[in-house]
Order: C-alpha cells, then structure tokens, then sequence
C-alpha cells in the first residue's frame, strides 16, 4: 500500500467533507433569508429596500430587520 495514494485519498476525502457542510451552510443561509423576508410584512419589506436601496440582497434585507425588528413590525400604513 502507498502511503502517498492513501494520504491524496484522505485529503480529498476531507476536501470533500468540508465542501458538503460548506455548501450546507449556503443553503441554510439562503433558506433562513427567506423565511424572515416571507414572515415580515409588505411595509417593513418596502421601507427596507428603499432605505438600502434596489440592489440590497436578502442577507442585508434581514440583517436591517432584525436589528431593528420592534420598529419594523411596528410600520402598519
């Protein structure tokens, strides 16, 4: 048995490991996102993206509502 062959497996192995749980963590991110922005309401989500701006992504989107989420869920035009 190479010891170079099992340690380039092990590498990749472990390479591999940390991509999956990476990319787990992207999806769980995105999907947490979602559900914050589909549980706020119309008016906060409105406020939001005019104070921030049209290009603000989802991740800035939540992070603005949830430092100041009383406020938000308070706006009821």
């Amino acid at each position: 048995m190479n010891i170079n062959k099992v340690s380039k497996q092990i590498a990749v192995f472990a390479l591999g490991f940390t991509g999956f749980f990476f990319l787990l963590g992207i999806v769980g991110k995105s999907d947490y996102n979602e559900e914050v922005i589909y549980n706020m309401t119309e008016t906060a989500y409105n406020v939001i993206v005019d104070s921030l701006g049209e290009g603000c992504s989802d991740t800035q989107i939540v992070k603005t509502y949830l430092s100041n989420k009383d406020y938000y869920d308070s706006l009821n035009w």
